[in-house]
């Protein structure tokens, strides 16, 4: 199998730190030209070179490990870049249709007063359809809006290269309904049930917001509680750390980087990144990291602060991150075929396999220090109660730690942020979600309280399913 990086770095990369302002003509040519250079060491398949051409604030974001791996792994495999057109310019970025010999991209840049890049963004131009031998397979009963927007929108979804099945779960007055299409794995034939079990990635996220909350609100923890607190002394020395809360881990204001830069050291599998990474080479990383930001300034999503944040709970309650999972959501919610290690040997069969953007399996994900960013396994149904919970707000300890991760504890012009939540600006009504990705798969759930739906999508591959759930959403907010 060719080695490629989705899910982590080449399916979005994007890094902004703040470029220089000047005349948009000067902007343009120095992103032109900086450009040029980038694609001189992809041609020359120099990673070094091309992490010199990064400003500071960019090789703070990602670290040149990091940055080098994906340079290798992911753009080189791409070929040598044959042509770029300039698109547009917005904000001191400029993007670029690239043409590599293998693939096209959609490439933004932008280049700081120095000329060094402060942002980078590649994203890969898929226009494949694939033809499917068998018609497409659905139980959608075709009875209501609702039903005929789900079914356009799967449909559209599953003509997208590399899709294999979807399975969607939505709340809309007062009723559950489940809908699924296409295949369990390619070739089978059999369509996916209520109870197929996916990867949903970094919706884990949330699920360990409600840890927090709970634990803040039994007394074992404090939202401000400095994560110093709860790191070996060792660790606790580095002074970039002491401004750091556990409410700053949740809500992506820690200033921590998105991963750490040791994240692929050793005997790390590139395919399946996180499941060697332990409490040793996290607290090793933490002795001498630095911030990309000041802490509770600059919301920055970090895979490797909520993670954290999973491994500090587990300190502070002297519990598994698993453990604690199924006692405070898992059991109470009985959400059966939840969970990461999925002990039951019957929801284990129903974990279905996972493919990367070219329909080719990869493995699943497995996590041991950062759990808490994305190891949950669950199903559309499962999800939809956990949804309804969140939207059941009661004074019960569990209700009130749910309402705790809907509280809004960052805003910026871009969107709200409460404890693993995001909440959408700008909609008719409010909406609360989260996503994920792994490198096989792809996940959204999003819940509207002004009119107590929600909506979950999962897909057992890496082609995001984010647009398909924006268009159920519409629907649901009539």
């Amino acid at each position: 199998m060719k080695i490629k990086i989705a899910g982590f770095l080449l399916a979005l990369l994007t890094f902004v730190t703040g470029v220089q302002v000047v005349l948009a003509q000067d902007m343009r040519q120095q992103n032109s030209i900086a450009l040029a250079k980038l694609c001189g060491f992809i041609n020359k398949q120099d990673a070094a070179g091309m992490y010199a051409l990064t400003n500071e604030n960019f090789q703070k974001a990602i670290g040149q490990v990091n940055f080098e791996n994906y340079a290798r792994y992911g753009i080189f495999a791409q070929g040598k870049v044959t042509d770029t057109v300039f698109v547009s310019l917005a904000e001191g970025v400029s993007a670029y249709k690239t043409t590599f010999s293998g693939a096209a991209f959609n490439v933004k840049i932008g280049a700081d007063k120095d000329g060094k890049i402060g942002t980078l963004f590649f994203k890969k131009i898929d226009t494949t359809t694939q033809v499917r031998k068998e018609p497409l397979k659905s139980a959608n009963p075709m009875l209501t809006k609702a039903d005929k927007t789900i079914d356009e929108a799967a449909r559209e979804y599953l003509e997208k290269k590399g899709t294999v099945g979807v399975s969607i779960g939505v709340l809309q007055n007062g009723v559950m309904r489940t809908y699924t299409y296409g295949e369990t794995e390619k070739g089978s034939g059999e369509m996916p049930g209520t109870h197929s079990v996916y990867e949903i990635g970094s919706i884990t996220k949330t699920f360990t917001a409600t840890l927090l909350a709970w634990y803040v609100n039994t007394g074992k923890v404090l939202l401000n509680d400095p994560i110093t607190k709860y790191l070996p002394d060792s660790v606790k020395m580095n002074e970039e750390l002491k401004g750091i809360t556990l409410q700053m881990l949740s809500n992506h204001t820690s200033g921590l980087p998105r991963v750490p830069d040791n994240l692929m050291d050793g005997n790390a599998n590139l395919l399946n990144p996180y499941k060697l990474y332990n409490r040793k080479k996290l607290f090793s990383y933490l002795k001498r990291c630095k911030l990309v930001s000041a802490p509770g300034t600059v919301a920055a999503y970090s895979n490797l602060g909520a993670g954290l944040l999973g491994t500090l709970l587990e300190v502070a309650t002297k519990k598994p991150y698993e453990k604690m999972l199924d006692e405070i959501i898992i059991t109470p919610l009985k959400l059966d075929a939840t969970g990461i290690s999925l002990k039951n040997s019957e929801h284990a069969a129903q974990l279905l396999p996972v493919y990367n953007e070219n329909g080719e399996k990869t493995p699943r994900w497995d996590f041991d220090a950062l759990a808490g960013a994305g190891a949950v396994r669950s199903t559309s149904i499962d999800l939809l109660v956990y949804a309804q919970a969140n939207l059941d707000l009661n004074t019960s300890p569990r209700g009130k730690a749910l309402a705790m991760t809907q509280k809004i504890t960052h805003e910026d012009e871009k969107m709200n942020i409460g404890l693993g939540w995001m909440l959408r600006k700008g909609l008719k009504y409010p909406v609360y979600w989260h996503n994920g990705g792994t490198y096989g798969s792809s996940s959204y759930i999003g819940f509207i309280p002004g009119k107590g739906a929600a909506v979950v999508v999962l897909s057992n591959c890496v082609q995001s399913v984010d647009e398909m759930a924006g268009k159920i959403l519409n629907v649901l907010m009539e």
